[in-house]
């Protein structure tokens, strides 16, 4: 895994007196910025500021003077370096397509994020058979608030209805593409709050 850091010095001291600060080694901010007071630690009240980074996005960097360390506020660095791989890629993917920082993107990516598919006729596909689905069960007066039948069950039923998915799934195309986005595998709302 590649060094994943930041550079932090106060605005009392020279650019060569900076440190770097291996945010691996710190899971809080707590952590971290104690870490920085031992640094500095020749200064009473030392007032830190970040000089660079490295091994993670520059929208955490570029927030930094407000938002790097508060999850309170969305996803601090500490949040987003807990995240496995692919939930980082999901969320990358949802900050270039949105246009919107990390800090503000993470609970937004969640609501906003609809899964990975093969192609987007997948996801097109998988909406009809959740569809036909619910259409069956509400028929029968069978829906609870908490349907959470395996994909084999709803897969059944969609089969015994007769349906031709394939072809009610490339109608829904277009029409999905006006709400939906698919990016490199990945499908997400277009409207999303900003």
């Amino acid at each position: 895994m590649s060094e994943i850091a930041v550079c932090v010095n106060t605005f009392n001291k020279k650019a060569s007196e900076a440190k770097w600060v291996d945010l691996k080694k710190y899971n809080t901010y707590d952590a971290f910025i104690a870490r920085c007071f031992d640094i500095h630690s020749d200064e009473e009240y030392p007032n830190f500021i970040l000089l660079d980074y490295k091994g993670f996005p520059k929208g955490f960097f570029t927030d930094a003077k407000t938002y790097f360390w508060d999850s309170k506020k969305g996803l601090s660095i500490f949040d987003y370096l807990q995240l496995d791989d692919k939930s980082k890629e999901i969320l990358d993917l949802f900050v270039d397509r949105f246009s919107c920082n990390y800090i503000k993107a993470f609970q937004e990516y969640q609501e906003g994020y609809m899964g990975q598919y093969d192609c987007f006729e997948d996801f097109a596909k998988e909406r009809v058979h959740k569809c036909i689905f619910l259409v069956f069960y509400m028929s029968i007066g069978d829906v609870t608030e908490d349907i959470n039948y395996s994909s084999q069950v709803i897969r059944q039923v969609v089969e015994e209805s007769g349906l031709d998915v394939d072809a009610i799934a490339k109608s829904i195309v277009c029409d999905l593409k006006k709400e939906y986005t698919f990016i490199n595998g990945h499908v997400f709302k277009k409207e999303v709050k900003q």
